[in-house]
Order: structure tokens, then C-alpha cells, then sequence
């Protein structure tokens, strides 16, 4: 493992990196947004290694580096993001097995620095997904990212029992419910079931530091939820909404007081990227409510990823607890 830039440059002044090394297979919010790389990959993670903000593993073979992965940190610091598995362009067998030894040295890596969780974003169908569930990452969810030029929303009259506000201090128990109730069972299965681990990852995605969250109520009770970072001309965007009720999967059948409340959501999302470029999202596509909701408000649909995630330090148990079956993430 490569962490700072002696050892860094050390290294790489004894060793070629291969000719196939040009593709990047682990996929971030914001490689996604660009249309194409600004320069090849092994450039970004000799750069990112120089700047200090990167941790970084390489397979060497024969004096020649033949894959590459790198990893920031992400939430709280008790999670790790891979965001870049060089590999060729047109991987092989040989690159899942170079990928498999890479990731379970991540790993190792994480727990041995007390890290709670690495994920991993790759595109759908690569042989980086065989990769890492045969290195022990468990299949979370597949996103779908949809973009667009900005959040078309505009103000419409509202429903008097919907309240929109800002996020504040002590919302996190009605959040993780709505986050519990939203999530498919194997995605917090993979990210953990507790709301320490649910703290410790929160923000996972954003890049950003200005922005905006935002909650809406019915009769008190959180239904859906907003955040939004914005960095230079990118602006990302998450919504989160209770599951419609038995009448159908579509927003027409479900609770009115939520379509409103998603509606002024959006809304503030729209007045939050207003200056943004670009607007994206990445959407877990068992959110099916969201995505229609994305798509009537000027988001278009792109590629699929798939998220993969492994926890690197499994939740204790307090023994005070562990009659009544409460389990407790360590450290929380």
C-alpha cells in the first residue's frame, strides 16, 4: 500500500505501469457527471497520490505495475470509497483475478485500520462485479445515474397538512426509519442495520460542502427527504421517499400529502442548483417512485452501476442488550 508521496514516488521511479492500464472500472458521482476523462487514469492517481489525498495499492508484475486501486475516505471517516480499480480497457479473466487481489488487500487494509465499510461503484455487466463478490463485497443495489441541465420545478399551491423544512439536530431517528422503510433489505444488509452504521456512512456520495436538506411531514411523520450538494458547476441530488401503499408502484396512487411533499422538494432542489451546469443522481432502481418523479422534473436516464459494499468491522453486541436483541455497531 502506497499512503504518501516518498514512498509513492520511490516506488514508481523503479516501476513502468503497463500499456493496457487505461481504464478506470470503479465508477464516483463525479466521473459519471464528466462526458470523458480530463486525462488518462494513471496520471489522476500519480497526481492523487502527490496531493496526499489518496490511499493507494498496486500489482506489480515483472517491474510492471499492471493494476491499481486507490481509496478516499468517506462519511464520517469509518468508511472507505474505491474510486479508482485501473485495469484494461477490454478486461480479461487474468484483470478479475489482478482486480480480486487488489480489493481484498482494500479490505484487509480497512480492517486493520479500524474502518467500518469499503464500497465500490462499477459499471453493470464488468468483470470487476465478479471481482469483488468472489473478494467478499456483497451486491448492495443497482443504480441507475440520470442527469440533466438543472431541476425544472416550479411553485404550485400546497397541501395544507404537508410541511417542508430544513434538516435539524434530532431528526436522525425519523430519517433512519424512512431510510429503513426506503432501502431494500440486502443494501442495509451490506451497509449495516443500525443507526450507528447508518450515521457513520451518511453522506457517502457527496463531494460537495454547500447545498441544502430538506424534510417533508405529514402529520409529523418524515414521508420524504432532500439533500443537495453543489461543487463549481455539479450539483447532486438525492431523494428519498416512503414506499407508495398497496394501490400501485406510481406516484398518481400514492398519498397525496407525499407527491406534495416530493413536489416542494424538489422545488428547493431546483432553487439549490439553480447556478449548477449539471444536475445528477444516482437512484437505486427499486426506487421507482423516485425515478418517475426525476424523470417529470427534467432528469433523463443513463448507464447502470452496480454498488457493492463490505463490512470490514461487523457490529457488537452489548451484553446489556442482548436479551432484548438490540444490536449495537462497535464504537457507537
Amino acid at each position: 500500500m502506497i499512503g504518501r508521496l516518498p514512498r509513492a514516488a520511490a516506488l514508481l521511479a523503479r516501476l513502468r505501469p503497463s500499456a493496457g492500464l487505461i481504464e478506470n472500472h470503479a465508477v464516483t458521482v463525479e466521473l459519471l457527471a464528466r462526458p470523458r476523462p480530463p486525462r488518462p487514469p494513471i496520471v489522476t492517481a500519480v497526481q492523487s497520490w502527490i496531493g496526499f489525498r489518496r490511499l493507494a495499492w498496486l500489482e506489480v508484475e515483472g517491474g510492471r505495475i499492471s493494476g491499481v486501486a486507490t481509496a478516499r475516505s468517506i462519511g464520517r471517516r469509518d468508511a472507505w470509497e474505491i474510486d479508482m480499480l485501473l485495469g484494461a480497457r477490454r478486461a480479461v479473466p487474468e484483470d478479475g483475478a489482478a482486480f480480486g487481489r487488489l480489493l481484498r488487500r482494500v479490505a484487509d487494509a480497512a480492517s486493520s485500520e479500524r474502518v467500518g465499510h469499503v464500497i465500490l461503484r462499477t459499471p453493470a455487466g464488468g468483470v470487476a462485479v465478479g471481482a469483488a463478490l468472489r473478494a467478499g463485497f456483497q451486491h448492495a443495489s443497482t443504480e441507475r445515474l440520470w442527469t440533466g441541465p438543472g431541476v425544472s420545478a416550479r411553485p404550485e399551491p400546497g397541501v395544507a397538512a404537508v410541511v417542508v423544512r430544513e434538516l435539524r439536530a434530532g431528526d436522525d431517528g425519523e430519517l433512519f426509519r424512512l431510510y429503513s422503510a426506503a432501502t431494500p433489505v440486502a443494501a442495509r444488509r451490506a451497509f449495516g442495520l443500525t443507526l450507528s452504521e447508518w450515521r457513520a456512512l451518511d453522506g457517502s456520495r457527496w463531494t460537495g460542502r454547500r447545498g441544502g436538506r430538506w424534510v417533508a411531514e405529514v402529520g409529523g411523520r418524515s414521508v420524504a427527504a432532500a439533500r443537495v450538494s453543489t461543487r463549481g458547476a455539479l450539483g447532486e441530488l438525492e431523494l428519498l421517499v416512503e414506499p407508495p401503499s398497496a394501490e400501485g408502484p406510481t406516484p398518481q396512487a400514492a398519498d397525496r400529502g407525499v407527491r406534495e411533499g416530493c413536489r416542494t422538494l424538489l422545488q428547493r432542489a431546483a432553487e439549490a442548483t439553480a447556478r449548477c451546469a449539471r444536475v445528477v443522481s444516482l437512484v437505486p432502481r427499486s426506487a421507482v417512485v423516485v425515478e418517475e418523479l426525476l424523470g417529470a422534473h427534467g432528469l433523463t436516464p443513463g448507464g447502470d452501476v452496480e454498488l457493492l459494499a463490505i463490512r470490514t468491522r461487523q457490529p457488537a453486541v452489548d451484553p446489556a442488550r442482548r436479551g432484548a436483541g438490540v444490536v449495537v455497531a462497535s464504537g457507537g
